[in-house]
């Protein structure tokens, strides 16, 4: 039976001109480094985090092959999701970096959605505990008074 146990990296794919500029996203924003990447045709970079590759980024490829470049990947894909903790921080960063967000609960009220675009308009969605977002919350709260 298959077991999928986690994200084991997604694909971003990046025209030449922004191949830098989305490593650095990556690094600057979600705190991951580049890393090892295999001797792939083209240019690109691994991310990595936690010794993980969690994001590879290369260039956009030729219609050539209906496989890793099909006639429809230019229509991209819905966005990628990252569990995450570190909620305050993060929504400092976005602010230092003046980076537009969304914020959402989820319906059932369990988890904090924040959506944000890349370099490349891929939505990146990270998603805190609501507790850890409470707690927060409850801590300017106390603070305020």
């Amino acid at each position: 039976m298959l077991n999928i146990s986690r994200i084991h990296h997604i694909n971003i794919r990046s025209t030449p001109e922004k191949l830098d500029e989305t490593r650095d996203f990556y690094r600057d924003i979600l705190g991951m480094v580049e890393g090892y990447r295999q001797p792939f045709k083209g240019h690109g970079y691994w991310m990595w985090r936690d010794d993980h590759p969690w994001v590879h980024i290369s260039t956009t490829g030729t219609k050539d092959n209906p496989v890793l470049q099909p006639e429809s990947m230019d229509a991209g894909f819905g966005h990628i999701a990252f569990e995450s903790t570190g909620y305050e921080d993060f929504k400092k960063l976005l602010a230092e970096k003046g980076m537009k967000y969304e914020e959402h609960p989820t319906p059932d009220k369990d988890l904090m959605q924040i959506f944000f675009p890349d370099p490349n308009g891929v939505v990146v969605e990270m998603v805190f505990d609501i507790a850890e977002v409470e707690a927060a919350k409850a801590n300017h709260s106390a603070a305020a008074e």
